[in-house]
């Protein structure tokens, strides 16, 4: 707590620090009696933020540093990269490079072969000076290994780009809030147009019969015609199908309606596609996102300099998460913007898509050999690559052709 005090970081960097490590940290100064414990962030304050003993839920460590940002590695990672575990040594043997200018490889090959030391094996480090020298060594290199995978992975960069596309606070977009920072965007959206926002969402109670999971039909998913294929597989999918439908049929609060007429079943009631030709502000939104990375991308193609170039990527997948992410805040019951008709529209028009999808390929003569969501899978009867990728594109103009 003294050198936080005296170096006063604006960022705290480490690895699972939000869920384990600065709980942990509170746990331990709470039982050690520890005055000052809010020096960790740059607040006053008395009252320790409430354990997950106590709640069931470790959020103190999201509470704890009040005037500092805290950038979780883990938790970056699970949003910026597909990963099965995203353990400190996991992430050290896929996210820290084998090449980086100014550091040497051996150091960097170091880093990537991490040795995890249990409990049982911190007790015995202790036993002599020099195993605990190689413990004190591992956790000095952990730190380093922190930043070589914050680097890679562009974790405070993009972060950046994300508050800015949407207007929240860094604090809270470094701490995974994703329907909040959408909410966000949608709420400058609202006032920009002098429109106010919807109401929240009336959620079913538990005495209307609430269960835990999604309250409408997700994807639909084409029945598998089995088989070993020796031939080439097409698979095609649709680009951002969820962000493209809400653009395609102007779905949104503005336009459509939210609430079932009386008499209606809610669980399986799906509001009409709207008639009204204005642009509605969710469309109007995710069509500025997809604009301005396109922009950005066409930027990308003509960069010769290489940190412009690593910019503009940051920048460009910024939009790409932003645009991504919008659909999920309809259907996730705990977002400001929670809109379960809406969700409802999105889903059913994506598995009308894939089901009239399939109809056009069949009609091309084409057998279609599975579908999931956004996607279908085509047996094209061919061992040509070329031919294959000329078929590719004759089915993406056929199929585009029916979508705005």
């Amino acid at each position: 707590l003294k050198e936080l005090r005296q170096i006063d970081p604006d960022i705290i960097l480490g690895h699972d620090l939000l869920d384990f490590g600065l709980e942990y940290i509170l746990q331990r100064m709470k039982v050690h009696s520890v005055n000052g414990w809010s020096r960790l962030g740059r607040i006053k304050r008395k009252d320790m933020p409430r354990m997950a003993a106590q709640i069931g839920v470790a959020r103190a460590g999201h509470d704890a540093c009040n005037g500092r940002l805290v950038a979780d590695t883990k938790t970056s990672a699970m949003e910026l990269v597909k990963m099965r575990d995203y353990n400190l040594t996991s992430l050290c043997e896929e996210q820290i490079p084998e090449k980086l200018s100014g550091l040497k490889p051996h150091f960097l090959a170091a880093c990537k072969n991490r040795k995890e030391y249990l409990p049982e094996h911190i007790a015995e480090a202790f036993g002599s000076s020099n195993t605990l020298r190689m413990l004190l060594q591992e956790n000095i290199n952990d730190c380093f290994r922190n930043m070589l995978i914050s680097s890679n992975i562009q974790s405070l960069p993009l972060a950046v780009q994300i508050t800015n596309i949407c207007g929240n606070i860094l604090s809270r977009t470094l701490s995974r809030g994703r329907a909040e920072r959408n909410a966000y965007l949608l709420l400058h959206a609202f006032h920009k147009k002098d429109h106010l926002p919807p109401p929240p969402y009336k959620k079913k109670t538990v005495e209307d019969g609430d269960k835990k999971g999604p309250k409408f039909a997700g994807g639909m998913v084409l029945e598998p015609k089995k088989g070993l294929y020796t031939n080439y597989i097409l698979l095609l999918d649709f680009n951002s199908l969820y962000p493209s439908i809400i653009q395609e049929y102007n779905i949104c609060f503005t336009t459509t309606a939210m609430q079932a007429p009386p008499g209606e079943d809610i669980s399986t009631w799906l509001p009409d596609l709207p008639k009204t030709m204005e642009e509605g502000i969710l469309p109007f939104e995710i069509k500025k996102l997809v604009n301005r990375r396109k922009e950005v991308k066409k930027l990308i193609k003509n960069e010769k300099n290489a940190d412009e170039l690593a910019r503009l990527n940051i920048r460009q997948l910024g939009l790409k998460l932003t645009a991504n992410s919008m659909y999920g805040c309809l259907g996730f019951t705990a977002s400001r913007f929670c809109a379960q008709p809406l969700a409802a529209l999105v889903t059913a028009k994506g598995r009308e898509i894939l089901e009239a999808t399939k109809v056009f390929v069949e009609k091309m003569n084409l057998e279609v050999v599975y579908g999931d969501t956004d996607s279908i899978m085509i047996n094209s009867n061919s061992t040509n690559i070329s031919e294959v990728m000329k078929l590719g594109n004759l089915v993406k103009k056929e199929v585009n052709k029916h979508y705005r």
